[in-house]
């Protein structure tokens, strides 16, 4: 699966996830600044599988092309930072 893959390749946990028609959300924790690659890795990954499900190895439409599209990181403070 892409994000087993995800977490073994780049060391990061991925606390959850959810699916939708057109997109998707996930809430990944990682100790690296590599969450471009991550990201670049889970949709290189997806978009190739959905290519070869639909049989479409040339271009791509629809809710494929949000894939593509901006990524948005939200960094959040955990415990250890504040701890003594």
């Amino acid at each position: 699966m892409t994000l087993d893959e995800a977490q073994r390749r780049f060391w990061c946990i991925i606390h959850t996830y959810c699916l939708m028609s057109n997109h998707y959300h996930l809430l990944i924790e990682t100790h690296s600044a590599n969450l471009g690659r991550i990201m670049r890795h889970v949709n290189g990954v997806y978009l190739a599988l959905q290519l070869i499900k639909t049989d479409r190895r040339t271009s791509f439409s629809g809710a494929l092309q949000s894939y593509s599209g901006r990524k948005r990181r939200l960094f959040a403070a955990t415990k250890s930072l504040y701890s003594p």
